[in-house]
């Protein structure tokens, strides 16, 4: 839900849902309350809204180490009545206690109470079971009786709990905007006057000016009519959208490490069938080779599975257990392979990353809620190499498995002060996907082979379609994706597909034949055929917002080559055209020749960045258009029958 603080003192409940379950009973005495403005006129309401958020309240005590909340709604159609009469909380009552105040509706001048605990609903949702995380956070769901247009639901609620991965140390963030908009915002938080805390804005967040309440100090942010943030697609998941104001007792990253270390420490013997493993790689000649042993072990024998409970979110399970009951998440996969070559004498050391805000970590305030993923950095006669354990579908030699976009890490060891950058080279990742069209005479089939050969992270993402799925499942979509050209396309035999793992390649070839693949508009008119180099337009997509304000993400890194070799009983053409064109996005040079019998044509797209600012935009459409005419190609003059 929140990250939580270690517990201290509980509000007096005046009932209870039973254990584990939401209580009920008034606000703690600190909280201060926090008033809302209705809309009594309906047609105060925007074009096309149904509901408005009235009051966002958030009050945080870091002396009791408590969070009260108030959410104020009003309802202004029936389509706000159906998406907005349930009230949804989560908690862990593992190691938080929730406390509803009430739940009520405004109905004019009336208070409608609807709070009543046996009505909430207990649910654990498991939203990340098809990322194989389970953990124990549940859901209180409250499906509110008699609600109608105009109503004001009004409801309000507090969580207390423990913290066991920043060892009692506060860390929070703020938001200033929200995916709709919002009368009035409010924060406000208690801080224990002994204690030091440290914050950075993150734009314009509303300032506040502390105010000393006895052993506290008192700060509060707000702001009213708060705008709804644009919702637009493909946007770079380390672009903050909304304002927000980070809270830390945390002052810089080496402080962050040591209670890393503190969570990475393992003083556990190992367990006699690790240690006879060890032994078995440490026979393997060469570390590189030993440490690609090791890898391929915690990759594929060790399946990513997380069982998550209060505390374990940073504490990895101990080495021996992993290894035995070959089952662990990132974190745990990190720490038994760092384990194991620490046991063959190879420096390893655990990596914290943030697989979404990557370089943006940059601007953060340090955190341990930094984080979301954990690698290994390995040191084998002074050249680094950074393993993830959890990237199965790996193959190749170590230095190619070495490269991950990731871009900023902790390195969890002695002596670490700041973020380490983690270099990235997209060179060893590549698609070429060559088709070889065969046209007879016309109006006979024309034969379609189509070779595509990648290698690197392009390879093993490819190996794990073939892994994962039923083979003729895939025929069927590579046959689909065809299909929206050549509507009278089939399949003329199976699918072959090549692994090559020592260097990290996978190649597939698909057989095809096509009826009707000349075309012309009327009788007496020439044939033609029109060219595609298919392969290249998920690349060059457009986004559904293309009228932005947030700038737009693309895939990087991305480098792929789409070849068609032709052949064709006459063209009457002979000639050699190429063309170029750059964007600081991406590269794209086209190379096309015709003679007679013969066509050749070449595409090749590079991604430069991983994004486009919002300035660059229009000159990215404008090229992307310009691509888009390119892959292309019409064939004419074909001689009638």
């Amino acid at each position: 839900m929140v990250f939580l603080l270690q517990a201290s003192v509980l509000w007096a409940a005046d009932k209870t849902g039973g254990e584990g379950n939401p209580v009920s009973g008034q606000p703690s005495a600190w909280v201060a309350p926090v008033n809302f403005s209705r809309l009594t006129i309906l047609n105060q309401a925007r074009p096309g809204e149904d509901s408005r958020l009235l009051l966002f309240d958030r009050q945080v005590n870091a002396a009791t180490n408590e969070i009260f909340y108030h959410f104020v709604r009003q309802v202004f159609t029936s389509a706000g009545v159906k998406n907005r009469s349930t009230i949804s909380v989560d908690f862990d009552p593992a190691g938080e206690t929730l406390a509803f105040h009430w739940i009520k509706i405004w109905r004019g001048p009336n208070a409608l109470n609807r709070l009543d605990l046996a009505k909430i609903k207990i649910i654990q949702p498991e939203r990340e079971l098809d990322e194989n995380l389970y953990n124990g956070t549940k859901e209180a769901v409250l499906f509110l009786d008699d609600v109608r247009p105009g109503d004001i639901i009004d409801y309000a609620f507090s969580s207390q709990g423990t913290n066991a991965v920043t060892a009692g140390k506060f860390t929070d963030t703020m938001s200033g905007a929200f995916g709709e908009a919002v009368e009035r915002l409010s924060y406000r938080l208690l801080w224990p006057a002994q204690r030091r805390l440290y914050m950075k804005e993150h734009g314009a967040f509303p300032k506040s000016v502390p105010v000393r309440r006895g052993n506290l100090w008192e700060y509060k942010w707000e702001a009213k009519g708060v705008a709804a943030l644009p919702a637009e697609d493909a946007v770079p998941g380390w672009y903050e959208a909304a304002p927000s104001l980070q809270c830390s007792e945390f002052k810089t990253w080496a402080e962050v490490n040591l209670r890393a270390m503190e969570l990475f420490k393992y003083t556990n013997a190992l367990s006699r069938e690790l240690l006879q493993r060890v032994a078995e790689w440490k026979k393997i000649p060469g570390k590189t080779d030993q440490v690609l042993a090791a890898l391929q072990f915690v990759q594929e024998d060790v399946r990513y599975l997380g069982l998550e409970t209060v505390g374990s979110e940073y504490r990895p399970a101990d080495p021996s257990e992993i290894y035995a009951r070959r089952f662990g998440d990132c974190k745990d996969k990190a720490l038994l392979l760092v384990t194991i070559l620490r046991a063959m004498k190879i420096e390893a050391w655990p990596v914290l990353v943030n697989t979404k805000v990557r370089r943006s970590l940059d601007d953060w305030q340090p955190t341990m809620y930094a984080f979301n993923h954990a690698i290994a950095q390995v040191v084998i006669d002074g050249r680094t190499f950074w393993l993830d354990g959890t990237a199965t579908f790996q193959r190749g030699p170590l230095a190619l498995r070495s490269m991950r976009d990731y871009e900023r890490g902790l390195v969890v060891r002695p002596g670490t002060v700041g973020l380490t950058a983690i270099p990235f080279d997209d060179e060893f990742s590549k698609t070429v996907v060559t088709e070889y069209i065969n046209a007879g005479a016309l109006g006979r089939p024309v034969e379609l082979k189509v070779v595509t050969e990648a290698e690197g992270r392009d390879a093993d993402r490819l190996r794990h379609l073939f892994a994962s799925r039923p083979h003729e499942e895939i025929e069927k979509d590579y046959l689909n994706a065809y299909s929206h050209l050549y509507t009278q396309i089939k399949s003329s035999s199976p699918m072959i597909f090549k692994d090559d793992e020592q260097e990290d390649r996978f190649e597939i070839t698909e057989f095809y034949t096509i009826d009707n693949f000349w075309e012309r508009r009327q009788a007496g008119d020439s044939y033609y055929c029109d060219l595609y180099a298919e392969s290249l337009s998920p690349l060059i997509a457009r986004p559904e917002v293309t009228f932005r304000t947030m700038p737009l993400r693309i895939g990087f890194p991305r480098h792929e080559i789409c070849r068609i070799k032709a052949n064709f009983m006459f063209t009457g053409q002979n000639f050699t055209e190429d063309k170029k064109v750059e964007d600081p996005a991406f590269t794209f040079s086209r190379h096309l020749r015709v003679q007679e019998t013969r066509l050749d044509l070449e595409c090749e797209y590079r991604a430069q960045n991983d994004f486009v600012p919002v300035d660059n935009l229009r000159d990215y459409f404008q090229h992307v258009e310009e691509v888009r005419q390119l892959i292309s190609h019409r064939l004419l003059p074909i001689l009638n029958p």
